[in-house]
């Protein structure tokens, strides 16, 4: 499938990304964990908010909804390399 945009608003699945988002202020940041088409800018439009990272925090600086974490993956949606960091070290560090 290619990215395609269609009628009636929906995505093709295999070039999205979920990736991170920065918001908050100078040496305070908070990031959002997004579905976004690849090709798009980071601050445009996104078509659904996963979650968030507080990297101040951390035992709770990592919120995500797991089950819509799934959903997109297994529709095909690739893993940006640092969220795939963060949660690799929030999973680590839950575990042990």
């Amino acid at each position: 499938m290619a990215f395609l945009r269609t009628p009636v608003g929906g995505y093709k699945y295999n070039l999205l990304s979920i990736r991170l988002q920065r918001h908050g202020r100078i040496n305070n940041p908070i990031y959002s964990i997004i579905v976004i088409p690849i090709k798009s800018r980071h601050q445009s439009r996104f078509i659904e908010k996963l979650g968030y990272f507080n990297p101040k925090f951390q035992e709770r600086g990592l919120v995500i909804n797991s089950k819509r974490l799934a959903y997109w993956l297994n529709h095909g949606a690739k893993l940006h390399m640092s969220v795939k960091k963060y949660l690799i070290k929030f999973l680590n560090a839950y575990d042990s």
